[in-house]
C-alpha cells in the first residue's frame, strides 16, 4: 500500500498542477511509467525511495472518481494490483494481485481526488522532444520541483521531473503514454462488487505483495495496460 500511495500521489501532483485553455475538461486519462531514483515524496516521511511501474490512471474531476491500476518493482519485489476512489461516499476500493490470486479491500478514502487543473508557477517556455515541440511549465511546491512537459497543440501530458531539494539529490520521471483528455467510465470489477466473491473489509492498510520476479521489459510491463 505504500508503494501505491507513493505512485498515485506522484501522478495527482503531475496531472493537477497545469493551466490554460486545454486544461477545461472534466478530467483525463492515460497509459504511464514512473522511474524515481532517491525520491522523496508526501507519503514517504522524508525517507528516500527507487522504484519503477507502469499503469493507468483514470479522473473523473466531476464525478469525484479515479481509478488506477498498477504494476510496482522495487530491488526485491513486484506490487500488482487497482485501487477505485469514489468521492461521493468517500470510499476507495484496493484490489491486490498475488501468488494466491486477488483479493478487494474496502478503505477510508485517504488519496485527494482533483477537481480540476490548478495554475503552474511558471511557463519556461518551449522544448522539443525528439522533433516534436512541448512546453516546459515549472511548478514549486512542498518543498519539491516540477517540470511539467506539455504537447499544446494535442492538449497532453508527456512527462514529468520531479526533483528532490538539492541537500539530498534524487529524482522522479513520469511518462504518459496515450494520453486522453477526458476521463473513461469507471466502473469496479467484480471482485470488489459480488458478495460470492473473496473480499476483505477493514479500516487497515493493505501489505504489500512479495511476489519475487526477475527483470522485465517495457514491454512485458506495459502489456497489461493497452
Amino acid at each position: 500500500m505504500k508503494f501505491l500511495t507513493i505512485a498515485l500521489l506522484v501522478l495527482l501532483s503531475v496531472s493537477a498542477s497545469l493551466a490554460g485553455n486545454c486544461f477545461q475538461t472534466t478530467g483525463y486519462h492515460t497509459s504511464f511509467t514512473a522511474t524515481g531514483f532517491n525520491s522523496i515524496l508526501p507519503s514517504t516521511n522524508g525517507v528516500p525511495i527507487s522504484f519503477y511501474e507502469a499503469g493507468t490512471i483514470n479522473v473523473d474531476f466531476a464525478q469525484q472518481q479515479m481509478a488506477v491500476t498498477f504494476d510496482i518493482l522495487t530491488t526485491d519485489s513486484q506490487v500488482l494490483g487497482q485501487l477505485y476512489a469514489f468521492g461521493a461516499n468517500q470510499t476507495m476500493y484496493v484490489v491486490n494481485i498475488d501468488e494466491n490470486g486477488s483479493t478487494c479491500t474496502k478503505l477510508p478514502l485517504n488519496v485527494p481526488i482533483p477537481t480540476s487543473f490548478p495554475n503552474v508557477t511558471a511557463d519556461l517556455g518551449p522544448i522539443n522532444i525528439g522533433k516534436f515541440q512541448t512546453e516546459v511549465l515549472e511548478i514549486v511546491e512542498n518543498g519539491s520541483q516540477q517540470k511539467v512537459l506539455y504537447d499544446l497543440q494535442n492538449c497532453a501530458l508527456v512527462s514529468s521531473y520531479m526533483l528532490n531539494e538539492p541537500s539530498q539529490p534524487g529524482v522522479t520521471t513520469v511518462n504518459f503514454l496515450n494520453f486522453e483528455n477526458s476521463p473513461a467510465p469507471i466502473a469496479l470489477p467484480s471482485i470488489c462488487t459480488n458478495p460470492s466473491m473473496s473480499i476483505k473489509s477493514n479500516n487497515r492498510h493493505i501489505s504489500k505483495s512479495s511476489v519475487i520476479t526477475g527483470p522485465k521489459s517495457i514491454q512485458q510491463l506495459l502489456r497489461p495496460f493497452f
